[in-house]
């Protein structure tokens, strides 16, 4: 049977130099308790041995798995190489996954289901676990921790009220894109990824579109396990400064959609201004920031160590 011609949902993993995790990523897609899917590798012009791995994958699983890459193979960047996995996708829905991190294999089945009970709902954003016990040192077992919130879970929430908890840095971990499921049509509607995003922030950017349009179902449950280790592309930028940069070209971007959008108010506009200030002054946004996820921890649900295949 071609799964991608009767796939309900497309699972899109790009990837740029991955090699050492990739391989526990994909494993975690083919573990899903639904079998309807499809995988789409987008390869940004890596240059280790991840291109063949996923070469390997889709010669072994030609039902299953597609590998695309930009022309010449060049890195195009994040927003560009989402796009071009959305483009080639067959499903009714769409799921992405980044190569260092996992799913529980339950995910997609919990999330169609929570969409078939809500029509209503363009997406389902479930929890994220911050994940360090990977390494499996002690030190690091006791540092997971699973993204809160400070509204109540398990319901669809209209726009744009979620609008204000991506733009806090104490509540902007809840949104990660592998605990995310759409709806095809909505990607669509919103104009995809914003491809000048290259390193960071065009899953915030993607999601502050789909957040100001569409009522989103946020659910309790933890699906995603987002790995921390130092090489990915947030640990990189904190290491070498370019963090705050591109937050505040992030900003700028939010600003200025919001107003070719037609979505600002003055309300959002104050919102967005009292963000930018904050990153202007940051020392006092640091001890702010601190407070906030100190705050989040502790109201959120740690668990033991255990494997991603289970609950």
């Amino acid at each position: 049977m071609d799964h991608r011609e009767s796939a309900k949902v497309s699972c899109i993993v790009i990837f740029l130099n991955a090699e050492r995790f990739m391989q526990e990523a994909i494993d975690s897609v083919f573990a899903q308790t639904v079998t309807n899917w499809e995988l789409i590798l987008v390869d940004d012009g890596s240059s280790d041995g991840s291109s063949d791995l996923a070469g390997a994958l889709a010669a072994a699983h030609p039902e299953r798995v597609r590998v695309l890459e930009h022309e010449e193979r060049q890195r195009r960047g994040v927003g560009a190489s989402r796009n071009l996995g959305v483009e080639a996708a067959r499903g009714e829905y769409v799921a992405f996954l980044d190569a260092d991190d996992v799913w529980v294999s339950t995910q997609l089945e919990e999330q169609l289901a929570v969409l078939k009970l809500h029509p209503e709902a363009a997406a389902v954003f479930g929890r994220t676990r911050y994940w360090y016990s990977w390494t499996g040192h002690p030190d690091d077992c006791r540092r997971d921790y699973d993204a809160a919130l400070s509204i109540r879970f398990d319901r669809v929430i209209v726009p744009p009220t979620l609008f204000p908890h991506l733009l806090s840095p104490g509540e902007s971990a809840f949104f990660c894109i592998c605990s995310l499921l759409l709806r095809r049509e909505i990607i669509e509607r919103v104009g995809r990824f914003e491809p000048e995003f290259v390193d960071l922030y065009e899953d915030m950017a993607f999601h502050a579109k789909v957040l100001l349009v569409s009522p989103v179902y946020v659910s309790s449950a933890t699906w995603g396990w987002y790995r921390q280790h130092p090489d990915s592309t947030c640990a990189v930028a904190e290491r070498d400064g370019s963090t705050r940069d591109a937050t505040r070209h992030f900003l700028g971007w939010v600003a200025a959609y919001l107003n070719r959008s037609g979505a600002s108010t003055r309300e959002l506009r104050k919102m967005v201004n009292q963000r930018r200030w904050w990153l202007e002054h940051p020392i006092l946004d640091a001890g702010r920031v601190r407070i906030e996820l100190q705050l989040r921890r502790l109201a959120s649900v740690r668990h033991p160590n255990s494997s991603f295949h289970s609950r």
